[in-house]
């Protein structure tokens, strides 16, 4: 080897060494962003989407009990018989279910609620043994009724008109 080329890797070693070290810690320093990023998104962000999830979904929960629990809450003995659990709950799943749809509208969830209020309706009534109401038959015709001719009733004077007519004939008033 050259004498030139010994001096130059000496002179270069240290160098290589300091770059080998300063990648070393960029090395780290990479590591430990990566694991704070993952505290960040998992533990905070995950943390505080996870309770406005919850708390949206305790909220839509409570909308429904108070609109559909004169609905449900016959049942809710029934609905406990067979173990099925908060049916306000599955009805909150129901509805984030049918939200995913395209073109979803409230009417849309509130028709599927109301179907789902007469499935089981039906199935309870059937395990009791209790029959659905007949049809009741209704004769149609297309014959216009006679006309009765309406008088018009007579007019009922209001409590200010017989005050003013009663002011008007007062004599201490003229010329006022």
């Amino acid at each position: 080897m050259h004498e030139d080329l010994e001096q130059d890797k000496e002179l270069i070693d240290p160098v290589v060494k300091v770059f080998e070290y300063v990648a070393d810690r960029v090395q780290a320093l990479c590591e430990r962003v990566d694991k704070l990023e993952a505290i960040v998104y998992e533990e905070i962000i995950g943390g505080v989407t996870k309770l406005y999830k919850e708390n949206l979904r305790g909220q839509t929960r409570g909308e429904l009990e108070s609109k559909y629990g004169e609905l449900f809450g016959p049942m809710k003995e029934d609905l406990e018989a067979i173990d099925l659990g908060d049916i306000y709950e599955k009805l909150v799943d129901v509805l984030e279910e049918l939200r995913g749809v395209e073109g979803y509208t409230e009417e849309m969830g509130d028709s599927r609620i109301r179907e789902i209020h007469g499935q089981l309706k039906s199935k309870f009534d059937k395990i009791k043994g209790v029959q659905p109401p007949k049809a009741i038959e209704v004769e149609v015709t297309t014959e216009e009724p006679p006309k009765v001719e309406e008088s018009e009733p007579e007019k009922e004077e209001d409590d200010i008109t017989k005050m003013m007519k009663k002011l008007a004939g007062d004599p201490r008033l003229k010329g006022v």
